[in-house]
């Protein structure tokens, strides 16, 4: 893993720095220390903000952030962590990256770019300068110990030479020019040098190409200067080249044969390359543009930092596409730049497992383990869900679907735009919602595959209810027969249909009077009709609009023949009753007439 990340460094590393809008920075902090408190002075005028990180033995790791005017300290022995427990400030070797951001000159303020997501016209305020250091202290006793680079500040020196003509042994700078050393002789090929046999020693610095006395080089240096300097490593077992040399400014690595046949420079680093362009850590963790990349939970990692959008770029030779990794303090993306897009965004904050691709290929949304090809898993205590969305609202084309299809008949889920033209079933669909068997296949099947009811409800409110055992109930949860309706007890029990007629379901019970029946009886009219809808099929009964109002409807639009029967019900006992009044006198009559002819 660590080899492969440093070979992604060498290929990534001028992409990465050039995707910068502008690298740091760098300048030299002061540092001071007193016990666990470590404090740091930046010369930088006009900073507008600060951000220090601190790293150190046992994953030590803390980063905080300062404001313009807050002094730059930080008490490493009581800190806590996330969960209040204290941070163990162990003794040690710890490193340090401060990193400052200044606002540009007013000048250059007016005209910078503004901070937004690759591509948006979303703006965040204006860019910044940042400005970076690093460096190391020691801790020991839980007191903090600066350690001061003081590599610009040697003060060259010039090292004696001590030779023994005729003896075996050469010492520059040292004491023991009779010691078994080096041979010296003159080149026979060039007469303008020596030749050295043996072991080289130096207590001070060696310089290839420097005049007697150079004060350009220090104590403890190796300086090769020449106006196209080089170092080259000959390997003559391999047949290898590796010579790092100097042209106009840039340092590069040569790569070749030692007969020149095959050669490539697969390094270059620019003059005035930022500070920490490239940092390996000892724990195999890489940074660029940082002194201390981070890791998470003990893996080594590539680490980025740039001020404004650190990225990766994938550019294909010889193509215009050209696609970025990138990150800004608000998102993760990936930029296409042959289209302007950024087809992935990552929020910052987004929670675990917000997208998964399992080894099956399936695909979870909030779950690492995805069940089905995609397969959306909602936290608990929340109402989310996958939602296809239009901003089109008009148009034949306007709506948002989902949809599944087979090799024999489709389904769809749609909602339509307000403003679409599209008509189906006598309606234009403009603003409705839609489940439809779109094409093929043997019809649509609603159901459901348990004991359990299936529900069509209205503004909130359930209208229709079908139990397992086929039972339905409109305006009612509890049918007991086939179909019921409403709360008045009529139902259909599949032969006939039976209205409610129960006490339970009536109130106001009172007498139906002779006179008020005999009225609506006279006032009943009789016709023959054809139902419009059922042409040539003709039946008799009543118009409702012409019925007393005794039998009527509010809507006077239907009748009920509970009604009317009752109606007829009453007339014909009221009938009942005056025959048998009648045939009552008729006998008395009778009776009367037969004792008056007894008496004649």
């Amino acid at each position: 893993m660590r080899r492969t990340l440093g070979v992604l460094v060498v290929c990534y590393l001028a992409l990465a720095v050039s995707m910068a809008a502008a690298p740091p920075k760098g300048f030299k902090a002061e540092v001071q220390a007193a016990g666990s408190v470590l404090a740091l002075t930046a010369p930088v005028k006009g900073a507008v903000g600060a951000y220090l990180i601190v790293a150190g033995p046992n994953d030590f790791r803390v980063e905080r952030a300062f404001t313009g005017n807050e002094p730059i300290a930080l008490n490493l022995g009581q800190l806590k962590d996330a969960q209040g427990e204290p941070l163990a400030f162990a003794d040690g070797d710890y490193k340090w990256e401060l990193r400052l951001n200044t606002t540009p000159s007013p000048e250059g303020a007016a005209g910078a770019p503004a901070m937004e997501v690759p591509g948006s016209p979303s703006a965040a305020g204006p860019k910044v300068e940042s400005w970076v250091a690093s460096g190391r202290f020691k801790v020991q006793g839980g007191g903090i110990i600066p350690i001061v680079d003081d590599s610009r500040g040697k003060t060259p020196t010039s090292p004696t030479v001590a030779s023994s003509s005729g003896t075996q042994g050469m010492a520059i700078g040292g004491s023991d020019a009779g010691a078994q050393g080096i041979t010296v002789r003159p080149m026979t090929t060039n007469t303008g040098g020596n030749f050295f046999s043996g072991n080289l020693f130096s207590s001070g610095g060696v310089c290839s190409g420097c005049p007697d006395g150079d004060s350009n080089l220090a104590g403890g240096e190796l300086l090769v200067q020449d106006a196209m300097p080089y170092v080259t490593l000959r390997d003559t077992d391999s047949n290898q080249l590796w010579r790092f040399f100097s042209i106009t400014g840039p340092l590069a690595l040569l790569a070749s044969r030692l007969d020149y046949t095959s050669s490539s420079t697969p390094l270059v680093i620019e003059k005035d390359t930022p500070s920490n362009t490239l940092y390996v850590d000892s724990a195999g963790a890489v940074g660029i543009g940082t002194s201390t990349p981070s890791t998470y939970d003990g893996i080594q990692g590539l680490d980025i930092v740039q001020p404004d959008y650190p990225a990766v770029r994938l550019n294909q030779s010889g193509s215009a596409t050209k696609f970025d990794l990138w990150a800004n303090a608000s998102f993760f993306g990936i930029y296409d730049e042959a289209m302007g897009t950024n087809p992935f965004l990552l929020d910052q904050g987004a929670p675990d497992y917000s997208f998964v691709i399992a080894s099956s290929g399936n695909i979870g949304i909030g779950t690492s383990t995805p069940t089905y090809q995609l397969h959306a898993q909602v936290p608990g205590g929340t109402y989310n869900g996958i939602v296809a969305t239009s901003s089109d609202g008009s148009g034949t084309g306007a709506g948002a679907m989902f949809g599944a299809i087979a090799n024999w008949g489709s389904l769809g889920f749609q909602v339509h735009g307000s403003a679409r033209t599209i008509s189906r079933y006598g309606i234009t669909l403009g603003g409705w919602a839609e489940i439809n068997q779109a094409s093929g296949g043997n019809g649509l099947i609603l159901a459901t595959r348990t004991s359990t009811p299936l529900v069509f409800a209205t503004n909130t409110t359930e209208r229709v209810r079908i139990l397992s055992n086929g039972n339905v109930g409109i305006g009612t949860t509890t049918p007991t027969h086939l179909l019921d309706v409403g709360s008045s007890g009529a139902y259909c029990n599949g032969g006939a249909w039976v209205d409610g007629s129960s006490r339970e379901y009536k109130q106001g019970i009172r007498e139906l009077s002779g006179e008020d029946a005999a009225e609506a009886f006279a006032k009943l009219n009789p016709v023959r009709f054809e139902y419009k809808a059922m042409p040539g099929e003709e039946r008799v009964g009543f118009i409702a609009e012409d019925v007393p109002g005794l039998v009527a409807t509010k809507d006077r639009k239907g009748l009920s023949p509970m009604d009317v029967v009752a109606v007829l019900t009453k007339v014909v006992q009221d009938q009942k009753t005056l025959l048998e009044e009648q045939q009552k006198a008729i006998a008395e009559l009778k009776q009367e007439v037969a004792e008056l002819k007894q008496r004649r």
